[in-house]
């Protein structure tokens, strides 16, 4: 099948490194889609583009790809009755940053380049370590401000 995604990368931070996922056409009936981003041995649907309405094209931006590996994109298409017309082809791309981003998934607005945030507050966070793509970033101080209290914030990246 035919119908591969073109795959636009931005690595500035205007919210926050992305790619926009965009399919030209679909097979002939098409009607909705689910887009799938596949990465390091997973899978995941992308997030705003599950059962996704269409008319011969769809554009959607991915805020939440994996940085330093390849990602492949694709879609599952779908007629009227939620019969699956199958799967358009894939397309590739590596988002090389070497930052990590942790962001509230329900607001665009919400990121932060963790290094960056972590050398203007310095003295807020002790340690900084991050272990990789999906893995666990650790944010961690002894004691915050005035409370006296070990705090530890752990993220998934």
């Amino acid at each position: 099948m035919a119908y591969a995604p073109t795959l636009i990368v931005s690595t500035d931070a205007a919210p926050c490194p992305r790619a926009e996922v965009l399919f030209t056409s679909f097979a002939a009936g098409t009607s909705s889609v689910d887009v799938y981003r596949l990465a390091a041995d997973r899978e995941y649907l992308v997030r705003g583009a599950v059962k996704a309405a269409v008319a011969g094209a769809l554009s959607r931006i991915d805020f939440e790809i994996p940085f330093g590996v390849p990602v492949q994109y694709r879609a599952e298409m779908f007629d009227a009755a939620g019969l699956s017309l199958g799967f358009t082809d894939t397309a590739t791309v590596t988002v090389d940053v070497r930052d990590t981003w942790v962001h509230n998934r329900l607001t665009r607005r919400g990121r932060r380049r963790l290094r960056s945030a972590a050398m203007r507050h310095g003295r807020l966070f002790a340690r900084l370590r991050v272990t990789g793509c999906g893995r666990l970033v650790e944010l961690s101080r002894s004691s915050w401000p005035g409370s006296g209290v070990e705090s530890r914030m752990l993220f998934s990246t």
